[in-house]
């Protein structure tokens, strides 16, 4: 059986762009430096890069069938959105932030109003430890769902964390008023 891999490359030529490309391969270790070239040429002249290939540091990888290529394939034809955030939960809920990432964000460009992909996407950087981030998502989810009670919640951790005791009251407090149980 053939894998795809999902790999999270940084450009060795300093841009810090992070790209999603597909590989037919078995897994790559992290800090393995691949030679990647690209279908257009739009890409590789966005990053740079003359020829069409760059050279890159495989910074994150995760290994997949080819089941979740074409999830990917069907939400891009369908353009629903809800398939994309049901895809990022499954992916959330193995722990594989990252692409949980790419499905929730996914589901945001096909719905910018998609309260509950702002709250996972929060939760993902709660995980990842990056609270300002989580913030900014956190209040989306509030802006786009005022009654999203875990929104609340989640930004009461955020702030506790970033130890921000008013604001973190305020979503507690919100949070008891919409679910007093």
């Amino acid at each position: 059986m053939q894998l795809y891999t999902y790999i999270w490359v940084y450009s060795c030529l300093g841009f810090g762009r992070q790209i999603m490309t597909k590989l037919l391969s078995t897994i790559l270790l992290a800090s393995t430096t691949v030679l990647l070239s690209f279908q257009t040429e739009s890409l590789a002249q966005n990053l740079k890069s003359e020829s069409g290939t760059l050279t890159a540091a495989v910074s994150h990888t995760n290994s997949f069938d080819s089941k979740l290529f074409d999830r990917d394939s069907e939400i891009r034809k369908t353009k629903n959105p809800i398939l994309a955030y049901n895809t990022g939960i499954e992916q959330f809920d193995i722990r594989n932030y990252r692409i949980a990432e790419y499905f929730f964000n996914q589901a945001i460009e096909l719905d910018p109003y998609f309260a509950e992909a702002y709250l996972f996407l929060a939760r993902v950087k709660i995980r990842e430890g990056d609270f300002q981030q989580a913030e900014i998502y956190g209040q989306q989810a509030i802006i786009y769902n005022s009654e999203l009670v875990p929104a609340h919640l989640d930004l009461f951790l955020v702030y506790s964390r970033l130890q921000l005791k008013e604001k973190a009251n305020e979503h507690l407090l919100a949070a008891a008023k919409l679910d007093p149980e």
